[in-house]
């Protein structure tokens, strides 16, 4: 019987020693909304002590009904991917998702349930004729809903590849419309945050998360000095959306970007596409931006 307490005594002081394993870390920006007729695409990061396994993306047109299982797939260091498909999405209002990771040792982790709203193209808001609420002061920071460094979260158009692609949201929301097809409430300031994925020929992509500044007048008017670092670009509402255009060189590139934002209920969603050029290659940026008075 002594012998019986002298191995259980052993087992337990091993235990006690035994160091936990840590689950894998999933960073993600979720999806808000996505247009009626794409499909979605969804990016995360993972990272754990260990190579990660698999990655699947589990959706949902009902949390009542079983989840449909996808693979995601390596598109780059830690960067994982997959799509929601547009034939699933044809008369949905909206589809929710959540993603897990599991790595060699058989730690797992998952996120949330996650809803992507869903919209249609004539979903769109009517041009905007005068706007007449005040512009309110500056607002406070936006929220991310938990965003990680890396924005991951790009609602793509087509069978687009992940990076190197124009992206496009068209939305409803972002204010009211009186009677009359005028659009109010959306003139202020708006803080929120990019993220830019950029692939050069023959190299990983890379990405860059950085703060963004976006100003809409009381006209209509667009303006920005944080799309693009160091450059102020300007565009015009309309329709509830806008389209901003600019140009820069540094760090030995020159690169031509493309921001496309709608107003989505007092919120800026938006993506971005892009060329860069050095003398010796050549690649294509895409990417999304979000921003909240």
């Amino acid at each position: 019987m002594g012998g019986l307490w002298a191995l259980l005594g052993i087992a337990w002081l091993a235990g006690q020693g035994a160091t936990p394993v840590e689950a894998p870390h999933i960073a993600h920006d979720p999806v808000g909304v996505a247009l009626r007729g794409q499909p979605i695409t969804v990016l995360a990061q993972i990272s754990s002590a260990a190579p990660i396994k698999a990655v699947t993306l589990h959706y949902t047109l009902s949390k009542d009904a079983s989840p449909f299982k996808l693979g995601m797939q390596s598109a780059g260091p830690a960067i994982f991917t997959g799509t929601i498909p547009a034939t699933l999405l044809g008369n949905a209002g909206k589809v929710s998702y959540y993603i897990e990771a599991t790595d060699a040792r058989d730690a797992a982790a998952e996120t949330p349930w996650y809803t992507v709203q869903i919209k249609g193209a004539g979903d769109a808001l009517p041009a905007p004729a005068a706007i007449t609420t005040p512009a309110p002061a500056m607002g406070a920071p936006a929220d991310t809903n938990g965003a990680s460094y890396m924005g991951a979260a790009l609602i793509a158009g087509g069978a687009a590849a992940v990076v190197g692609v124009g992206l496009y949201v068209a939305s409803r929301g972002g204010g009211s419309s009186d009677g009359g097809g005028a659009v109010t409430n959306v003139q202020g300031t708006y803080i929120g945050s990019k993220t830019i994925l950029l692939t050069m020929a023959g190299q990983p992509a890379t990405r860059s998360t950085s703060p963004v500044t976006i100003i809409i007048d009381q006209n209509g008017g667009v303006f920005s000095d944080s799309l693009i670092d160091g450059n102020v670009i300007s565009g015009t509402l309309s329709g509830g959306g806008f389209a901003l255009a600019g140009s820069t060189s540094a760090s030995n590139l020159v690169s031509t970007f493309t921001f496309n934002g709608s107003v989505v209920d007092s919120r800026i969603v938006g993506t971005l596409s892009g060329t860069a050029r050095s003398a010796t290659n050549s690649g294509t940026y895409s990417g999304s931006f979000t921003a909240g008075k």
